[in-house]
């Protein structure tokens, strides 16, 4: 099974499926400067064979340490990692914070957690930074106050179903199984309640996918929702951030590049994967914007 996925996780087979969308479907224009192709592609072979779940494949020790949670069926603890993950990035920022508040600690006392948050701040402050979602990337009480409030929101709306799995499981019956609406339905749920950026709300959602934590399934790329992922896209099918091209008709060019490419290459991948290149690409977003 994994050798058959491999065949189509290679740098060559990925380019001639492009290489194909681009003369068939829709072309590329993103993709025609020096290098831009081949990094890319690159990104699209690391996302795909991450999404394999396979030991030779993961060079990434939380994801390999919220997989071991998931095998020994800790789902609350492998969520709580997950979501610390999405909302502050792979630093010793989030190595400090969560060794010192796993789960069962930070639902007992998370007014205790919002505390420890403002009261340590120069351990915090040298520990690392803040992933690029922040548009301030280092940590000082500002960032302290704004992820305290928003863990806050966070556990509020994940104990107001009991636990992770009756989120999930309550959620996916009401949908009857159907996939995409139960992540539609769970997405509409935590914007509804969570007090932080909607990129990490579908950065988790999109890897509670991923690693088949529940059976969600993202069936579109929200793109109204995510600036950076709209100017990655447009960048990728015009070639510039700025030029107009509607959410509704960029989820319809996704939708035939992940058919064009095939498995593994499903929505949560290539969501990953335009998320990346816009941050390594540096698109320019307007500086008077602000997170905070």
């Amino acid at each position: 099974m994994v050798a058959d996925l491999n065949s189509s996780v290679s740098a060559r087979y990925i380019e001639s499926r492009l290489a194909e969308f681009h003369r068939l479907s829709h072309p590329l224009l993103g993709l025609s400067g020096h290098g831009d192709l081949q990094r890319f592609v690159s990104l699209l072979v690391d996302s795909a064979k991450g999404s394999l779940l396979a030991p030779e494949f993961l060079d990434d020790a939380v994801l390999t340490q919220i997989l071991n949670y998931q095998q020994q069926s800790a789902t609350d603890e492998a969520c709580w990692l997950l979501f610390l993950y999405c909302y502050i990035g792979s630093s010793g920022l989030l190595n400090l914070i969560y060794q010192s508040w796993n789960w069962e600690k930070v639902i007992a006392d998370v007014d205790g957690f919002e505390r420890w948050l403002m009261d340590n701040q120069g351990e915090l402050k040298n520990a690392g930074y803040l992933r690029m979602v922040h548009k301030y990337q280092a940590f000082d009480p500002h960032r302290a106050k704004a992820m305290g409030e928003g863990v806050k929101s966070y556990i509020t709306w994940v104990k107001s179903a009991g636990d992770y799995t009756q989120l999930f499981q309550n959620i996916i019956a009401d949908c009857q199984g159907q996939s995409t609406t139960a992540f539609d339905r769970i997405y509409l749920s935590m914007n509804a309640h969570a007090s932080f950026k909607k990129q990490i709300k579908l950065d988790y959602l999109c890897m509670v996918s991923h690693l088949k934590i529940a059976g969600i399934e993202p069936g579109q790329f929200y793109f109204g929702d995510v600036l950076l992922l709209k100017k990655a896209a447009r960048q990728l099918f015009s070639g510039h951030p700025r030029i107009k091209i509607s959410p509704s008709e960029l989820n319809k060019l996704m939708a035939a590049l992940t058919d064009c490419l095939g498995s593994p290459f499903s929505i949560p991948v290539l969501y990953r994967v335009l998320i990346d290149w816009g941050n390594e690409i540096r698109i320019p977003i307007n500086p008077n914007f602000r997170r905070y």
